[in-house]
């Protein structure tokens, strides 16, 4: 349904900013139409007040926060939540660099200083109007756009060594083709990328969710964060939170939407098989499992290909198995895998301890400490998976690309 005019809801804002409205004409003779105004306090507004912002086709809530910042951070909060697609601006006095920075956590698109003057007020709604229409051009038109690649490192359980290999192959990757690489972390109650690579993230995939309504390039590279090797990073939440925070749906639709933005995209997944992981792992052009070479591992792995495989009618094709801390004279060997999960096994990960732990304890990737087994293994992967000039043609399964051989210093 078409609309020439911009919805806008009123929660506590002073009566100057009410007339300002009345005022202003947003790009195309577009006019404001107030939804709903709500003037009781903050703090006296109730579930259905609530409801009542959420429901409909409002497209902007204007919060007045002078009296009382922290409860309209709240309210900002449960509307991020029950309607992401809402574009939250707040006003009010001059906030704490803390309680601004938590306002926009929570959902807070942007935040007028008082008094709120008809210029300030146009240009912002003029800008929630060009990403609210950005969002839905965007969206309903990405799949025409080139598209880049996107890797899932999924680990079949808990300590194979998934982000480890995610990490190494994703900086080994952006090195080798000098391509604009992004690595998500998407084990949102116990990421560890950040940590692996020394950084301390300001955002993290759970922020890009919450501000998905203000999708745009601009809005990404703001969130991510730039490691010294040439790659970016969304890290995950700083605190544990539940794997179901994010709707499933919008997973997979920002997922696509990164590849618009990055020729790879490399997601270190959680083990958890939630709404969200699945949905993301449908965009994904190559799954890659992680597992290692011990019985109760590869059976978790044998029971987790079923599921994989309701994803879509391809995806035991987009499947890669990657065995980790791999020793040529294991009990277990490639053929005993390959027989027990009826598919082949494409690639191995040294057991490559020493350089692991120190890489781990130094927050340095192992691809970035000079030549080791392990180095070499995730260039035999890069070859497999990508593309690259003079490189030579590949089954998947080894082969070392000239590029690469470059990259680690490889006669």
């Amino acid at each position: 349904m078409a609309h020439h005019s911009l919805r806008i809801a009123l929660v506590g804002v002073d009566p100057a900013v009410r007339k300002a409205l009345d005022e202003i004409e947003l790009p195309g003779k577009r006019r404001v139409e107030i939804t709903h105004q709500l003037e009781a306090p903050l703090a006296e507004l109730g579930r259905e007040d609530a409801a009542r912002l959420t429901a409909g086709e409002t497209q902007v809530v204007l919060i007045g926060m002078g009296d009382d910042p922290q409860t309209g951070i709240k309210i900002a909060a449960y509307l991020a939540d029950a309607a992401p697609a809402l574009h939250v601006i707040g006003s009010g006095p001059g906030l704490a660099p803390d309680v601004l920075m938590q306002a926009m956590r929570a959902g807070v698109n942007e935040y007028l200083l008082a008094p709120v003057t008809v210029t300030d007020l146009a240009e912002a709604l003029g800008r929630a109007w060009k990403r609210h229409s950005f969002v839905e051009q965007e969206l309903a038109g990405h799949e025409a756009q080139l598209r880049g690649r996107v890797f899932a490192f999924l680990p079949v359980k808990g300590g194979t060594g998934t982000t480890t290999a995610a990490v190494n192959l994703a900086v080994a990757l952006q090195r080798a083709t000098n391509e604009k690489t992004l690595l998500v972390d998407l084990d949102m109650e116990l990421g560890g990328v950040a940590l692996l690579l020394g950084l301390r993230p300001r955002f993290s995939f759970l922020d890009l969710a919450r501000n998905f309504h203000r999708l745009d390039p601009n809005l990404v590279s703001s969130y991510v964060e730039s490691h010294p090797s040439g790659l970016d990073v969304l890290a995950a939440p700083l605190r544990p939170e539940r794997s179901d925070v994010i709707a499933a749906d919008e997973a997979g639709k920002i997922i696509d939407f990164l590849r618009q933005t990055y020729k790879y995209v490399v997601l270190d997944m959680s083990k958890s098989l939630s709404p969200m992981m699945l949905s993301v792992m449908e965009t994904a052009d190559k799954i890659i499992a992680v597992t290692t070479a011990d019985l109760p591992t590869l059976g978790s792995l044998k029971r987790l290909l079923p599921v994989l495989q309701r994803l879509d009618d391809n995806s035991m094709d987009r499947i890669r198995v990657v065995v980790n801390r791999y020793h040529p004279d294991g009990q277990v060997t490639i053929d005993d895998i390959r027989t027990l999960l009826d598919m082949d096994v494409h690639w191995t990960l040294s057991n490559d301890y020493r350089s692991a732990i120190k890489a781990a304890n130094e927050g340095r990737p192992i691809t970035l400490n000079g030549r080791s087994p392990y180095s070499r293994d995730i260039e035999s992967i890069i070859g497999g998976l990508v593309d690259l000039p003079g490189a030579p043609a590949t089954n998947g399964d080894s082969g070392l690309a000239a590029p690469l051989k470059r990259l680690f210093g490889l006669k």
